[in-house]
């Protein structure tokens, strides 16, 4: 998609084991990234209003979808409502213990998402999805 690496990743997750579980999966890429978490949408949703003043600006959402209060389809259509477009800089992918095929399906209908991933996240899947969208950041300096 281009040249530039991945610089931060938000982790948006109302269960603090699975932080835990997806931070070392991160840690095993090797790669140099700030890794946020948040245990809601809307701790997630205020973190990327105001990501323009302050240091941390995630490249990458790994969003959970079944969290109480506000789930991560009411993020998803908060977030699209910001009236800042962060498309180019910033990719959702959801990150769900829900196999519900209609859960899949409704996350192809939202451009924002770029891909729907099963707990628990796998170095693998996450090494794809990254390199997909920033190649650059396994390209040896």
């Amino acid at each position: 998609m281009n040249d530039a690496k991945l610089k931060g990743i938000l982790l948006i997750d109302d269960d603090p084991i699975s932080h835990f579980l997806n931070k070392k999966v991160i840690e095993k890429l090797d790669i140099n990234v700030h890794v946020q978490t948040v245990d809601s949408a809307q701790a997630g949703l205020e973190m990327m209003k105001y990501s323009q003043d302050v240091f941390f600006r995630p490249c990458l959402i790994l969003l959970d979808l079944n969290m109480p209060g506000m789930t991560g389809w009411d993020f998803i259509e908060a977030y699209k409502n910001l009236g800042m477009d962060f498309s180019e800089q910033t990719q959702i992918v959801i990150l769900s213990t829900s196999e519900n095929p209609d859960d899949r399906a409704k996350a192809k209908e939202y451009k924002e998402v770029h891909h729907y991933l099963s707990k628990p996240l796998g170095v693998d899947y996450l090494q794809k999805v990254i390199g997909e969208i920033w190649p650059a950041t396994f390209k040896e300096n």
